[in-house]
């Protein structure tokens, strides 16, 4: 860490993060440390931030308790930390066992080294007076090791090679889960499953961010997902601290004051937690399409209906609003020929609530039960499925569609998991009825119950029923289109919200 020549803070970051702030300091908009700007933020604003404050910003809190109950996870594991910390989120009582997905590190990923550089840090500027990170890291004045913790991996030309995918990235998973969920549901437990389209899960690291970086990490798999289309938007490459930059860059550009207020102007270098209005303001100001919605609490709204009911209405219509679902004259025809488990056209979203925030990347019918498919940045994706997941990816860039510069198809898992027009094909699990009707066989055998890769869906599953005691939820969801013009950005520099109310 290093301290501010000219302001003397404290900046826990890398070199970049640190000359980030220094030449705030020296900018014709200078960074307002104080978090007030002339003339104050608009009412509007402050009303949006004042209805979303409990999904926004929480304060700082100790980095080795538990922020759900308090409890001092300083002599676990980051496995057992993260376990517990996943489980009092799902409505448990906390202190869950250490799941055993394999070795992992724990690491302290601070490096303080950089205190000796301070004496020097007025002579490390250019002529014109600018930071150069340059000229300190000559020095040997170390960065904030952040190491695997916050390296960043190309999700679209990142080798796939041995070691070469950073442990806390797991890119390729969709087609995975895609072939899991159809043997759960060969096995009678799945129902119907709709995946998004992409997705790529990135854990925290303890020993960095782990009690505070879900909203950057959440962000990353944002990033990681529409990598394809938006990565030259991103100079350098993404991480922790790179969030933190751009979402100051924000603020810097007018860009929600609300935010920049109770944050106090300052994040770069920082443990402060991060919502999903911050991240809004972020992507908006770089030009990314996305729209946050809020789902209130009964007391807001008309119905007294419980909002995780209005949540799941929404994410099925969400997710299955694509045209895959659509161009059938017969619905009733439509359903029985759709297959059980399908990947749709549609984005991952961000859900937040009661300050963690994960990413929902599809949904998942049992019987009863809606389960969300999610990925959780406070969870290790067990090994088998991580390995799959990286086989999967390098299968489809070895496809002959990605040699021919073609966007290569998803690699067709086990079972008769079908898309589009290949739907409408029979597969050995359909049959005709005597009336001519087609639907799909029964399904008796329900062996994979224990097959230990199948039991791995449970890491990727939320019972939404266990969330009846949250009101509130808010969702950053992403369409996917060209990047915004002058105008559109603009419109967004006062955070504004759909509300979902039935």
């Amino acid at each position: 860490m290093s301290t501010c020549p000219v302001c003397d803070q404290v900046i826990h970051a890398d070199d970049a993060a640190f000359a980030h702030h220094v030449n705030a300091h020296f900018d014709e908009a200078p960074l307002d440390l104080s978090g007030s700007d002339a003339g104050g933020p608009s009412a509007a604003t402050l009303v949006a931030h004042n209805d979303n404050q409990f999904l926004g910003h929480e304060p700082a809190k100790a980095d080795t308790a538990c922020f759900v109950c308090g409890t001092d996870l300083s002599g676990l594991s980051e496995l057992a930390a993260n376990a517990h910390v996943s489980d009092c989120l799902d409505g448990g009582a906390g202190g869950a066992p250490e799941p055993d997905f394999g070795e992992e590190d724990d690491e302290d990923l601070y490096n303080s080294s950089q205190d000796e550089a301070v004496q020097h840090a007025r002579k490390d500027r250019t002529a014109d007076g600018a930071w150069d990170g340059a000229a300190f890291a000559a020095r040997g004045g170390g960065t904030d090791k952040a190491g695997k913790g916050d390296k960043w991996w190309d999700p679209v030309r990142g080798s796939l090679g041995a070691g070469a995918v950073p442990p806390n990235f797991s890119p390729g998973l969709i087609p995975v889960l895609q072939s899991l969920l159809q043997r759960s549901a060969e096995s009678g437990n799945t129902r119907s499953a709709v995946l998004a389209k992409n997705g790529v899960h990135i854990r925290g690291s303890w020993g960095f961010d782990g009690t505070w970086g879900c909203g950057y990490r959440n962000g990353l798999m944002a990033i990681a997902t529409t990598w394809a289309t938006y990565g030259p938007v991103f100079q350098g490459d993404p991480g922790v601290r790179a969030i933190q930059t751009w979402i100051e860059d924000a603020w810097r550009s007018g860009f929600d004051v609300a935010g920049k207020e109770q944050l106090k102007g300052k994040l770069v270098g920082t443990r402060k937690w991060i919502g999903t209005t911050d991240l809004y303001a972020m992507f908006s100001a770089l030009g990314i399409s996305c729209t946050l919605y809020d789902f209130p609490k009964p007391s807001d709204r008309r119905t007294d209906e419980p909002t995780y009911k209005i949540l799941e209405r929404w994410t099925r219509t969400y997710f299955d609003s694509d045209a895959s679902q659509t161009g059938s004259t017969d619905d009733a025809f439509h359903e029985l020929m759709r297959p059980a488990v399908r990947v749709g056209t549609k984005l991952p979203f961000i859900l937040q609530h009661a300050g963690h925030s994960r990413t929902v990347v599809g949904y998942e019918l049992t019987g009863k039960d809606f389960n969300l498919l999610i990925y959780d940045p406070a969870k290790t994706v067990p090994k088998d499925v991580r390995e799959a997941g990286i086989g999967s990816l390098r299968l489809a860039r070895d496809s002959p569609a990605a040699s021919n510069g073609a966007s290569p198809a998803s690699p067709q898992p086990r079972g008769d998991v079908r898309e589009g027009v290949a739907a409408a094909d029979l597969s050995d699990s359909d049959e005709v009825t005597a009336g001519g009707w087609v639907r799909r066989k029964a399904k008796k055998d329900k062996g994979d119950k224990n097959d230990p890769l199948l039991s791995s869906l449970n890491v990727f599953r939320v019972n939404l029923g266990r969330w009846k005691a949250h009101t509130q939820y808010q969702v950053l969801a992403f369409d996917g289109r060209p990047l915004l013009g002058p105008r559109g950005r603009v419109a967004r520099k006062v955070v504004d919200s759909v509300v979902v109310e039935a």
